[in-house]
């Protein structure tokens, strides 16, 4: 039964699948319309970059005239018409107008202001038309030439100054220049997919410019220079063209792809919605038919044939489970019919044999009332025979018991005795093992004090060893800086001696040239002068020499006392270090013994202790022995009473026993 709530339940299935089918078909029509979107995104992409390229054209015919200082007013017209037409879409309105100003103000374009606004507004076109941002890879490096490329060979030809000769800078930045451009073109051409672009002419004119750019760098003049600018006029001409061919190439490509997607989903669609409708109109078919099948069925049809059970899919798998159903309803009818029959005749036979069973277990009633007399009077005579057995053997225990008890009342007084002499014993053992424990730890405090009183001679041996080590170092190092005075004094008396050599040299020198000035007369009298002033400066100089070499002797003699007080000083330190190292050695070796010392009083303080401890235990065990004893004789009369109890209460048992047999005899 389909609930009320239940919207679909009420729908004929055809309407169902109907339904089924537009929610299938709403991606498809959403993914088809993005797509045409996106085509149309690409379309509108690529028309506005060859807007671009078209505005370009006129800015790129004022840059080049401005370059050349020859702007004309058909070039400004042209670039206001087409600012007219591409200002609004490019957003370049301001940078049109103020270069459109600049050129009226100043036709022949000489001043850098208005090149700089051209190249502004080249750049705004650049951005704002998409072309910076070409995803094609056919003309990405194309749209790089329009751009940057040509324009930067032009900024380098710009750059070569007033005359016409260009500088070494210049020179560099002309080559990588032209250079950058050539890649572009070499990328532009490998990156082309069909190969148009290397049949242009735009190889052969990058070669051209090129060639134009040696011309003019071996042999600068204006003539080449005008013609390579020329040549770069015409390149970016060419690449212009080329491009604009291939944006159209691109528009078309992707309007008769969108046009072929457009055809080829509309069939796809049509020939889905067709076989849709077929499929639909096949299984609501089959299922209505069903469905009546199933309601004569319900009516107690089960004779009438099912529909569709020759199909092979899931409405003939449907029909032939309803054929299976119908055929097991009238197996199941028949085996009801057989099951009524059957069960009939299984209620006469089991009345029967109730009726057998019952006259069965009355015999058995009567056998089993005839086995349980028999079984009471065995049990009755087992009972007396029990009875009289367990009187005897309790008798013997109770009595056996009884002695048992009067004995260990006698154990425990003894033990009684004994643990209280025990107890007395063991006190006077704990006053003796307190009294050794007291004195142990007088003598460990001693040790203690002992130990203590080592470490700190140890500690201060310690210290006067490490203020000797120290001291030796520093001989040690006083020592090596005497040896450095020593050499430093043999470099001393080295130069001494050269300095004497040159001054003995400079004498004789000096008495050279007053021979000489002599030889000459009047003439050589000035030279005479300067010999005498060279001969005595040479004196000076030895009498220095020799003071130098009195002080050094003086200081070698200090030198040598050094050496032998500091040698001195390191044999009374070396001897108190060894000194200190065997006094430390010898208190190591005391306090070693004086350890063990504590730790044995230490450990006889501890055995002591256990002792005291055990034999306080002791005491305590006794008292809890001689406590236990006296439980235990209290327990003993407490069970021999228990026992009389017994043996009482066991006779009354017997007795009631006996009497309960005659009763049940004489019942019997």
């Amino acid at each position: 039964m389909v609930r009320r709530g239940n919207i679909f339940g009420r729908l004929p299935f055809a309407a169902m699948l109907s339904l089924v089918l537009i929610l299938g078909l709403i991606p498809a029509v959403l993914l088809g319309n993005l797509f045409i979107q996106q085509s149309l995104t690409d379309v509108k992409f690529a028309q506005q970059e060859k807007s671009g390229l078209d505005y370009l054209r006129p800015v790129w015919r004022i840059y080049m005239h401005q370059q050349a200082g020859t702007v004309t007013a058909a070039d400004i017209a042209a670039l206001k018409k087409a600012g007219l037409q591409y200002d609004r879409q490019f957003d370049t309105s301001d940078e049109s107008r103020r270069l459109v100003e600049l050129l009226e103000e100043n036709p022949e374009n000489d001043a850098s202001a208005s090149i700089e606004a051209t190249e502004t507004l080249m750049e705004e076109i650049g951005d704002h038309s998409h072309l910076v941002l070409d995803p094609d890879l056919d003309t990405y490096y194309l749209m790089d030439i329009v751009l940057l490329r040509s324009r930067g060979v032009m900024d380098a030809l710009a750059e070569r100054g007033t005359d016409d000769v260009p500088d070494n800078t210049a020179r560099r930045d002309i080559l990588r220049a032209v250079l950058s451009l050539k890649e572009s073109v070499k990328r532009a051409t490998e990156g082309n997919l069909d190969g148009s672009v290397g049949r242009s002419p735009l190889k052969a004119q990058s070669q051209q410019l090129a060639t134009a750019a040696r011309t003019y760098l071996n042999h600068p003049s204006r003539t080449t220079a005008e013609a390579f600018a020329k040549e770069n006029d015409q390149l970016w001409s060419v690449t212009a063209h080329e491009m604009n061919r291939l944006l159209d190439v691109r528009i078309t490509k992707l309007q008769d792809r969108l046009r072929f997607n457009l055809g080829v989903s509309g069939t796809v669609l049509l020939v889905v919605l067709v076989l849709a409708f077929l499929v639909i109109r096949a299984l609501s078919g089959s299922l209505n038919r069903i469905s009546h099948r199933v309601a004569r069925l319900s009516e107690g049809d089960y004779a009438s044939p099912v529909p569709g059970t020759d199909l092979h899919n899931d409405v003939g798998i449907i029909a032939r489970a309803l054929e299976d159903f119908v055929s097991l309803t009238n197996e199941r009818q028949t085996l009801e019919a057989t099951l009524l029959r059957e069960r009939e005749q299984s209620r006469v036979e089991l009345e029967a044999t109730i009726t057998r069973v019952n006259a069965e277990n009355r015999t058995l009633l009567d056998k089993v009332v005839e086995q349980q007399k028999e079984s009471r009077a065995n049990e009755r005579r087992a009972l007396t025979s029990l009875a009289a057995d367990l009187e005897a053997h309790v008798s013997v225990l109770v009595s056996a018991a009884r002695d048992a008890a009067t004995r260990l009342d006698q154990s425990v007084n003894a033990m009684t005795d004994e643990t209280a002499t025990t107890q007395h014993q063991a006190e006077a053992a704990a006053l003796a093992a307190r009294q050794i424990r007291d004195t142990v730890d007088g003598v460990a405090v001693s040790i203690v004090a002992i130990s203590t009183q080592l470490k700190a001679l140890r500690e201060q041996s310690e210290e006067g060893r490490t203020m000797a080590d120290s001291t030796i170092e520093s001989v040690d190092r006083a020592t090596a800086r005497i040896a450095d005075f020593e050499e430093a004094a043999d470099r001393v008396e080295a130069m001494q001696m050269l300095i004497a050599n040159v001054a003995n040299q400079t004498n004789l020198l000096a008495l050279n040239a007053s021979i000489e000035a002599a030889r000459v007369g009047e003439a050589g009298k000035g030279f005479m002068v300067v010999a005498d002033e060279v001969k005595s400066l040479a004196q000076s100089t030895r009498k220095a020499t020799q003071d130098i070499a009195d002080q050094m002797a003086g200081m070698r003699h200090a030198h040598a006392a050094v050496v032998a007080a500091f040698q001195s000083i390191f044999d009374a330190i070396r001897h108190l270090s060894l000194a200190s190292r065997s006094i430390s050695h010898g208190i190591d070796e005391q306090t070693d013994r004086i350890t063990v010392v504590e730790q044995a009083i230490h450990a006889a303080s501890g055995t002591v202790s256990g002792l005291c401890d055990s034999i306080a235990q002791a005491d305590h065990s006794a008292a809890d022995a001689s406590r236990a004893s006296r439980q235990i004789a209290a327990d003993v009369g407490g069970v021999v009473d228990q026992l009389a109890t017994l043996d009482q209460t066991f006779a009354t048992f017997t007795r009631g026993m006996k009497e309960a047999q005659s009763v049940d005899s004489i019942a019997a």
